[in-house]
């Protein structure tokens, strides 16, 4: 066991959390990882404030930690990776960014719902709180894939912007998950000399993966305005792919809360998994001298 690489699980007991549970344990298991399981009490109202007493909340707390204890026993059997509970009060993305932090965790796994219900949603509402705030890679997805896997990972790349970051965040995922790279990008215009400069970006950017001993192929489409998770859905299946990887620095909006209109809907409505890199140089993304090498390009793959 590595003792010092673990994942965190937010949870709170719906299907959609079950489901990040369950493929975290895959991931987990590939990888040789530790698994923290997260749930949050969120905060009281002003009104449960006032009803409730001491008592009340101790049997609240006691109670949370026996489903949880519980979900680790239903979970454990026949694992050779730990499981641990976790249990805190606050803010629900609050308390799910700075646990991660406290542990060190190497990525958060959460659920997604298509609930609008902003007060009871735990892993709906506040997951685009979680990608836009997490200095580490966040996966999301809505169900356990049919035949779960991180074996093969998409990746999207937007060749009219700078992708250098993007790319060193790529090499250390793929290295910790020990996966393939498919890169893909999209050609909205008929151009013949943008369609040669693009095809010359994307085997550049496949030979620094295959410098690091990550097995890469990349493919380029042509298509005026697409729509990125249909896209992405209907290649998955072509490209037997097990997980979408994006990164959200492309197209934030910088404001506190909400992430760019692409990298949501591709949150929203991936048929897989989607592993959200963020804008920020911490977490698992280092630049080594190696990697610092690699990626500086007579050709000038990553200028705009």
């Amino acid at each position: 066991m590595t003792s010092n690489l673990n994942f965190l699980v937010a949870f709170d007991f719906r299907p959609e959390a079950e489901a990040a549970l369950d493929y975290a344990l895959v991931v987990g298991r590939k990888i040789k990882t530790d698994i923290h399981i997260l749930y949050v009490l969120e905060e009281e109202s002003p009104m449960l404030k006032m009803v409730l007493t001491d008592a009340q909340r101790k049997m609240l707390q006691r109670g949370a930690k026996d489903n949880l204890n519980d979900i680790i026993k239903q979970k454990s059997a026949n694992q050779d990776i730990k499981l641990y509970p976790v249990i805190k009060k606050g803010k629900v993305y609050n308390r799910i960014v700075e646990t991660s932090t406290e542990l060190g965790s190497s990525m958060i796994f959460m659920g997604r719902t298509d609930s609008m219900d902003m007060v009871k949603n735990f892993t709906g509402t506040n997951t685009m709180h979680i990608v836009r705030n997490s200095d580490i890679p966040a996966v999301t997805l809505k169900r356990m894939p049919e035949n779960p896997s991180c074996d093969h990972i998409l990746l999207p790349l937007d060749l009219t912007k700078q992708t250098k970051k993007q790319v060193c965040k790529a090499i250390n995922v793929a290295k910790l998950l020990q996966s393939d790279i498919t890169l893909l990008s999209v050609l909205m215009e008929d151009s013949v000399s943008l369609e040669i400069k693009f095809s010359t970006r994307l085997r550049e950017i496949k030979d620094i993966f295959e410098s690091f001993g990550i097995s890469c192929d990349y493919k380029l489409i042509s298509s005026p305005d697409p729509v990125w998770s249909q896209l992405l859905n209907k290649l998955s299946i072509e490209f037997h792919a097990d997980m979408v990887m994006i990164m959200t620095q492309q197209e934030l909006d910088f404001t506190e809360y909400f992430i760019g209109s692409n990298a949501q809907e591709i949150i929203n409505n991936s048929d897989l998994p989607v592993l959200s890199l963020t804008p920020e140089e911490e977490g698992p993304a280092i630049l080594t001298d190696d990697m610092l090498k690699a990626l500086v390009n007579p050709i000038k793959i990553f200028d705009h």
